[in-house]
């Protein structure tokens, strides 16, 4: 039995360890909370400006990577600011212990001086500017779990995370981490939560953006919706460097698998407003070899020079210096060509984006409603103008234009003869099949065949026209509007077509039954 001494000196050992408990209970309950000392002594960096407010040139959401390779004493003087409204800078490593990586070379270049130069320039016409933290994680996955299983290691981050931010005047944070698998949906989704909570209430006006893969799970995307400002959907890499096919690295369609599918799959969890549709501006080069009619990957890769990514900018200006390779492209897939490697003695093909086919992914993402488009990577056209081309005409100078296909030919034998447009005439279709009993069909509403006076109808279709082109501003996207200008234009096309004598030979004008233009409208729009 213990002594009254014993048993105060035993309960003072049990009262202090309860009160030990009880402050770690404190500690690991506010882990998630951003350390306020830490903020508070966390400072804009020397020479550091902030944002201007003023909007972006762009009218719609272009969110460009810049990572750190690409960075150098001209990088700020090189981007084209107008057609950018975030540059993410890529990118600061995260540890298993929540700790950022300071002697990776992401994170120097980030807290660099060409870095300060580029984030100043930005934000002085507008543009946010971010950094973008990256875990990546193959095989066992032991430092994504690690990480996402202690919420020590994610208490950690937040705070160096957060006072990262306010040291070089971000706007936000991207996050960036490869793979996350069924199995950490959860986990990886509650610290997103986390993060991005303490992230908008230390800094009210910041952008959390979450980037996740084409075959991201419908669990992750919609968990992900409501916790985020964006989701940067990697629309790429359906062709990637362990494929044992070459293919185009990000087909719109003509594939199994496409960027539309993608699109669609996202839209079906999340609001478009939240997407950004990323696009890439490289390409693979894979070593290849022929097998009947298919050519297949060479194997094992390394051995025959291995798989290189190439940029845009590389591409053309290689195929500048060898001007004898043929280069293909192919509808909704970009361009691939095939030459002789001598080094490896080998076949290689390379498949990359093309400007034309990226412009049409800045349409449909335009048409789908999504908040924009991304890019991987900035610099990547270097020295060429492509890509800017395409940008600037979609988001920064928008063009409208119609296309209209015509085709001239005799008359349906079942048609009727077109006649002479006279007073009281009734208005009938002179395209449409006849019925039954030998009457063409009467026109009814709109988007039917035009009637047979074409002087009424050149004067309604100028009508429209001028209706459609007073409700279409030059500064914003109104895919709806756009088509009906559009439809407008075809419209008066046509019926100046068939107001003009069209023949074709064999089909002489003088004939007896007459030489009926048959007009085609296919109304397209080009560009935004």
């Amino acid at each position: 039995m213990a002594t009254p001494s014993g048993g105060s000196r035993a309960l003072r050992t049990r009262v202090a360890a309860l009160a030990a408990i009880v402050a770690l209970g404190g500690v690991l309950a506010d882990a998630s909370l951003p350390n306020r000392s830490a903020e508070a002594a966390a400072r804009p960096d020397r020479g550091i400006h902030g944002r201007a407010h003023r909007p972006p040139a762009a009218s719609r959401e272009i969110y460009g990577y810049l990572p750190y390779w690409e960075l150098d004493r001209g990088t700020a003087a090189r981007i084209d600011y107008r057609l950018v409204t975030t540059i993410a800078f890529f990118a600061v490593p995260v540890r298993a212990s929540g700790s950022l990586n300071r002697a990776s070379s992401g994170y120097r270049a980030y807290v660099g001086r060409d870095a300060r130069a580029v984030t100043n320039a930005a934000h002085a016409r507008g543009v946010r500017v971010v950094p973008t933290f990256q875990l990546f994680d193959r095989g066992r996955l032991a430092t994504l779990r690690g990480f996402l299983g202690s919420r020590a290691a994610q208490a950690r981050f937040i705070r160096e995370a957060l006072a990262l931010i306010a040291r070089r005047a971000a706007d936000g944070a991207n996050i960036d981490f490869e793979p996350v698998p069924r199995s950490l949906t959860r986990p990886f989704v509650a610290f997103v939560g986390r993060f991005g909570k303490a992230m908008h209430a230390r800094f009210p006006r910041s952008q959390l953006v979450v980037a996740t893969p084409a075959l991201a799970s419908r669990d992750l995307i919609r968990r992900l919706g409501p916790r985020v400002d964006r989701i940067f959907v990697m629309a790429y890499d359906y062709h990637r460097s362990a494929s044992r096919t070459p293919g185009p690295v990000a087909p719109l369609w003509r594939a199994s698998l496409t960027v539309t599918d993608t699109i669609q799959r996202y839209l079906e969890e999340v609001p478009a407003a939240k997407v950004i549709l990323g696009v890439p501006f490289y390409g693979y080069s894979w070593p290849v070899e022929r097998r009947g009619r298919t050519v297949r990957v060479r194997s094992p890769a390394a051995r025959w020079g291995g798989v290189h990514g190439v940029t845009y900018g590389g591409v053309l200006h290689w195929l500048a210096d060898h001007p004898s390779v043929r280069v293909h492209r192919e509808a909704g897939g970009g361009a691939w060509f095939r030459y002789w490697d001598r080094a490896h003695r080998t076949l290689r093909e390379v498949h990359f984006e093309t400007a034309g086919l990226a412009q049409a992914k800045f349409n449909v993402a335009i048409a789908r409603g999504l908040a924009g488009v991304g890019i991987w990577a900035l610099g990547s056209d270097r020295g060429v103008s492509g890509m800017r081309r395409a940008l600037s005409a979609v988001y920064l100078h928008p063009v409208r234009a119609v296309s209209v296909g015509v085709a001239v030919g005799r008359p349906h034998p079942r048609r009727r003869p077109r006649q002479p447009c006279r007073a009281g005439t009734p208005r009938v279709a002179g395209r449409w099949p006849e019925r039954s009993d030998g009457r063409a069909r009467p026109t009814r509403g709109r988007g039917v065949p035009p009637s047979l006076c074409p002087r009424a109808d050149v004067a309604r279709a100028r009508r429209r026209v001028a209706a459609a082109r007073r409700q279409v501003s030059p500064h914003r996207h109104v895919p709806q509007r756009r088509i009906d200008l559009a439809s407008a234009s075809a419209e008066l096309l046509a019926a100046l077509l068939r107001r003009s004598t069209l023949s074709r030979p064999g089909c002489p004008a003088s004939s007896g039954q007459g030489c009926q233009a048959l007009v085609r409208t296919v109304p397209s729009v080009r560009v935004a």
